[in-house]
């Protein structure tokens, strides 16, 4: 049987169609190709001015701890700061009672929460000093403006003898400190540029915690000195015509004599403040209650109980909580 032509003619048609197609799909693969090619050279070089990036900012912050870091000894021993503070207590003429390190602790509580600063282990001591409440006052202050960072918490008050409350004041806490015993790790170079990108990710954050933390710890280092300064402002007549306004425009009663009302005992337990003492009426302590609501540095005061006694005096307890404080204070 022979073929007739315009079947032949149709089969080299149909042939030279899948020739096309053959073309037309190899063409299509080697652009994919060469795109694919183009953005992983895209990404990589993205890649490299990442890690670079992130180098210098690591290199940067490295520096900035190595730098903070200084200010803390490479040793527990805490007599030089015993030193200092009690320099201080002569400046002031106040006297040093006790002065105790006890059992230090790991800045690490959990997994995840860096320590105090890189690696740095916390140094509690217990403090009692004695003194006039004004020598007490700056003496704390000095003490958190040491180039050493300290933070005084803990804050009691009261009387040296309860018998005699014009007396000498005993303030008692507990001061911290902290010590560096090694150096913290780096990011290893010499690996992947994404697993070295990973890693010094990693330590930026960390670095960043760590100076953040610090920054907390100088801010807070002199709350309880400013506490005590306030608690002795709101127990002080305004002069100054702009004084007596300011106090007013925070509901005060700028005519009210502070000197018929007293505090004979203050504790701090975190955020909790808890203050004890006397007055001549109930409406005394009712000022007083209204300035400490109204303070800067309490919030959410509540009167916890008043007692008349049989002299006519009225013994109370306030408690209030301590606002934060923020950032720019220092």
């Amino acid at each position: 049987m022979t073929t007739r032509p315009h079947t032949l003619m149709l089969i080299a048609l149909l042939w030279l169609s899948l020739l096309g197609c053959d073309d037309g799909d190899d063409k299509r693969l080697e652009e994919r190709r060469a795109r694919a090619a183009q953005q992983a050279r895209a990404r990589q070089a993205q890649e490299a001015a990442e890690l670079k990036q992130l180098q210098a900012a690591v290199e940067e912050a490295r520096a900035q701890r190595a730098k903070t870091r200084a200010a803390f000894p490479g040793s527990p021993d805490t007599s030089a700061l015993l030193d200092q503070v009690d320099k201080l207590a002569k400046l002031h003429q106040i006297q040093v009672l006790h002065f105790k390190p006890v059992a230090r602790k790991k800045g690490r509580k959990k997994k995840g929460d860096g320590d105090a600063l890189g690696g740095l282990e916390e140094i509690p001591i217990q403090v009692s000093l004695q003194g006039g409440y004004s020598a007490l006052v700056d003496t704390l202050a000095d003490i958190a403006s040491l180039e050493r960072p300290t933070a005084f918490t803990g804050l009691q008050l009261k009387p040296r003898d309860e018998k005699a409350p014009g007396g000498p004041l005993l303030v008692s806490g507990q001061l911290l400190t902290w010590w560096r015993p090694d150096a913290p790790a780096e990011a290893p170079a010499g690996s992947p540029a994404a697993q070295q990108a990973q890693a010094l990710k990693r330590e930026l954050q960390a670095i960043e915690d760590d100076l953040g933390r610090l920054t907390r710890l100088r801010r807070e280092g002199g709350q309880a000195a400013e506490l005590l300064a306030e608690l002795a402002s709101l127990l002080t007549q305004p002069e100054s015509t702009r004084a007596r306004r300011e106090r007013e425009a925070l509901g005060w009663d700028v005519d009210w004599d502070p000197r018929r009302l007293w505090f004979s005992q203050l504790s701090q337990k975190g955020e909790q403040l808890t203050i004890r003492g006397g007055a001549h009426t109930h409406s005394d302590v009712a000022e007083f209650l209204k300035r400490v609501d109204r303070s800067p540095k309490t919030r959410a005061a509540q009167l916890g109980a008043t007692q008349q006694g049989a002299d006519g005096r009225v013994a109370y307890t306030i408690q209030a909580t301590l606002a934060p404080r923020e950032a720019g204070q220092e």
